[in-house]
């Protein structure tokens, strides 16, 4: 847990740090994406102890003394699965180019026209978007 903890915080004074000032360098975007994505990913890691996915008494009467110790409430962000489910799960969701985080909807634009007729050579396909053969 204190790994989690420490590589979230770590994301987030990169985060911080990469965001400060009037404006934002676009070509720090890959790097400010890389520690959205770990926070999210170490919350996620966190949330599996406080909630574990068996609900086997061991397993929930542990989580449970966690929670109660470490103060962690249970109507906090850690608790909603809907993030933690999508980001394990994110082929399902690019595939349709949907995603709701947090209550607020966001589609995506499709990188490729699926009405897009693809050749089927080799040499089309490596790079071109089209599904491999």
């Amino acid at each position: 847990m204190l790994l989690c903890t420490l590589s979230a915080l770590s994301s987030l004074v990169e985060l911080k740090e990469r965001l400060e000032g009037d404006e934002i360098d676009l070509g720090n975007a890959s790097a400010i994406l890389n520690a959205v994505q770990n926070i999210a990913q170490q919350g996620a890691a966190l949330s599996r102890y406080f909630w574990p996915m068996h609900n086997r008494e061991p397993h929930l009467a542990g989580a449970k003394q966690l929670r109660i110790g470490l103060k962690v409430p249970d109507d906090g962000p850690l608790r909603d699965r809907t993030l933690r489910n999508q980001m394990e799960s994110a082929h399902t969701y690019t595939d349709r180019g949907i995603f709701e985080v947090l209550g607020r909807r966001y589609e995506m634009q499709p990188i490729v026209d699926e009405n897009r007729s693809c050749s089927r050579t080799p040499a089309n396909v490596q790079g071109s978007g089209c599904p491999n053969p």
